[in-house]
């Protein structure tokens, strides 16, 4: 009676909340994009009255005041805005350095929802009381992202599981944000055709919702257990397939060493640096191995187990590539390892970069700074997301991007992550060549394929 009860009580004050919630966010949103948007448009009545050299320093300025606001904005208002962010911190092509540097220090986390929002989301998606549920359930959560968190929970039969919740009308939220930023897509685009976003706004309205439905977490993490069933030196974790729903998901509580924690991995007698092959070849079984893989490899969902095997926790960006662009990586990773530069042009080619024909530089950087190719530079050890959206940007510059596809982007991020981890546990050096034995069966299949169908 008591859920019944609390679910009746809800109804009123859950539609005038989320009135007014997204009447704020669509509020805070053109207002700040407003101050923006007057300020370039004062710079620009400027600059048509001065030469090139002299207007650049006024639009340099222009964009260093504005990309910290763009920045308090989207961490003022967090959700799907700072998924948006951490799409644009990887579009050089469209997007001017400072903002690249401020919107690449986003991070996927939120404050906590109080545990009683958090119950009471549980409670009417899985239609009983939590006592009834969980022998015990902690209040306080192990994580908490922009679109849901995690709490530690005990079932009825004793087994640990770590439950994951969407936060209430997270869904509603996240449909009033794409349409707010569809219409500031549109409004940019009208003023300032240069900055198209719309490549970008199609992209995120493709994969951010596949984050709303838990379920589709749930198979992912099933996929990718299933196509990594024949290693013995990894663990997924089991869905619990009796209790859940589209917002709640129920998992195989995971005990284990963060990754980049390596006195801990010392002290339980794990070396830090065969630990690294381990996950780049676990990787590169994934993105090539099977063209499917988990798309967020940061030192936060990944875990050491004592006994020395490597869990990946959190599938819910994980990602499938189109035949050509796994064949496009594949050739690029066994140009890499055969150092064989038009081999490695013709696969980012295939991939969706495209470089100016007459400008090596821009394919020298993009080696250099994506891929870590250069003799003289230094293997960077900063694991964080923000240190890594830095790099692909500036390794991209000079390239056009507009054919590439989400999933290879991440691709790209996933090797910078993986490139930075293998750095911080003591083995440096390049992941693309690591991968090579996975690249030569992809090329061989379909080499093979190619006969038969000639």
């Amino acid at each position: 009676m008591k859920t019944e009860a609390s679910r009746s009580l809800r109804g009123p004050l859950a539609e005038a909340w989320l009135t007014f919630a997204q009447a704020y966010r669509t509020a805070v949103l053109f207002w700040n994009a407003g101050v923006i948007a007057a300020g370039y448009l004062r710079v620009q009545r400027r600059a048509k009255r001065l030469a090139p050299e002299q207007a650049a320093p006024l639009w340099e300025a222009q964009h260093r005041r504005s990309a910290p606001r763009l920045l308090r904005t989207i961490r003022r208002l967090r959700g799907m805005l700072t998924k948006s962010g951490q799409y644009l911190s990887a579009r050089p092509d469209l997007v001017p350095e400072p903002y690249i540097e401020a919107l690449a220090t986003l991070q996927d986390a939120a404050p906590a929802r109080p545990f009683h929002v958090i119950a009471g989301q549980v409670e009417r998606e899985l239609g009983a009381p939590i006592a009834a549920l969980f022998s015990r359930f902690e209040k306080r959560p192990i994580a908490s992202a922009s679109l849901a968190q995690v709490h530690r929970a005990f079932l009825p039969d004793g087994r640990e599981v770590a439950v994951k919740v969407l936060y209430p009308d997270i869904e509603a939220l996240v449909k009033a944000d794409l349409r707010n930023l569809g219409l500031l897509v549109k409004v940019v685009g009208r003023i300032w055709p240069r900055y198209d976003f719309r490549v970008i706004y199609r992209e995120l309205a493709r994969l951010v919702p596949r984050e709303l439905d838990l379920r589709g977490e749930a198979d992912n993490a099933r996929r990718i257990a299933a196509e990594l069933a024949h290693r013995d030196d990894v663990v997924v974790p089991a869905i619990v397939t009796d209790l859940g729903s589209p917002r709640v998901l129920v998992m195989e509580y995971i005990d284990g060493i963060k990754v980049t924690h390596v006195a801990a991995l010392r002290a339980a007698g794990i070396a830090p640096e065969p630990l690294a092959e381990t996950i780049v070849d676990l990787f590169g079984d994934q993105v090539l191995g099977h063209g499917f893989f988990h798309g967020d490899p940061h030192p936060g969902n990944i875990l050491i187990l004592r006994d020395g095997r490597v869990a990946l926790i959190d599938f819910g960006i994980s990602l499938e590539l189109p035949e050509v662009v796994r064949e496009g990586f594949a050739t690029l990773s066994h140009s890499a390892a055969m150092q064989d530069p038009a081999g490695m042009l013709r696969a980012i080619r295939l991939i969706g970069v495209h470089l100016p024909e007459s400008d090596m530089g821009a394919y020298l950087r993009m080696a250099q700074q994506t891929l870590g190719m250069a003799s003289d530079q230094p293997d960077d050890a900063d694991d964080s997301g923000a240190a890594v959206n830095v790099r692909m940007a500036r390794g991209f510059r000079g390239a056009s991007i507009d054919g590439i596809t989400g999933e290879a982007l991440f691709v790209f991020r996933v090797q910078g992550l993986l490139r930075g981890l293998r750095s911080a546990l003591g083995n440096p050096g390049n992941v693309f060549i690591n991968w090579d034995a996975y690249a030569r069966r992809v090329l061989a299949a379909a080499a093979q394929a190619e006969r038969e169908s000639a």
